[in-house]
């Protein structure tokens, strides 16, 4: 006769050690998700305060263009009873405050806005002249970084 014995332990055994190890591939994938999760809210964060620094730079821009609009309609009255180009580039570097840099020589004006401490929004301007329906056309509306970049080369990847 043959004696079958069957061991109920190793059974138990088994099912045990799949349980861990699925325990324990779990938590890996959790702790995985939510550092991938924290790495994404951080990206979407620094983003969204991006964003918002260039368009209140923008909004700051526009209300220094419309400054600017009523600036040159005001010289181009004035220069009207001069009757000269010169009599209205003078009026019109008169009216200007120190944010604005005007080139009298090509007609254009050049102001920028800070968006952050590495970052502004530089616009130009360029005045349309005395007898255009329009008074001026904007040729450069741009983010620029002020800040010198430097390369990150101190991550050693290789050693032979």
């Amino acid at each position: 006769m043959h004696n079958n014995t069957t061991f109920p332990f190793m059974n138990i055994g088994s099912s045990s050690l799949l349980v861990i190890f699925l325990a324990l591939c779990l938590s890996t994938f959790s702790v995985l998700a939510v550092s991938s999760a924290r790495s994404d809210y951080t990206f979407s964060k620094k983003a969204a305060d991006q964003r918002l620094a260039y368009y209140e730079a923008s909004n700051t821009a526009e209300e220094m263009l419309a400054d600017l609009d009523v600036w040159i309609q005001a010289a181009r009255i004035d220069s009207f009873a001069v009757s000269s180009t010169k009599g209205f580039t003078f009026a019109l570097a008169a009216r200007l405050d120190n944010e604005y840099t005007y080139d009298t020589v090509n007609q254009l004006i050049f102001f920028s806005v800070p968006m952050t401490d590495t970052r502004i929004l530089s616009v130009t301007v360029r005045v349309e002249p005395r007898e255009s329906a329009r008074r001026y056309t904007v040729t450069r509306w741009s983010a620029e970084n002020t800040a010198d970049w430097s390369a990150d080369d101190t991550m050693e990847l290789y050693r032979p």
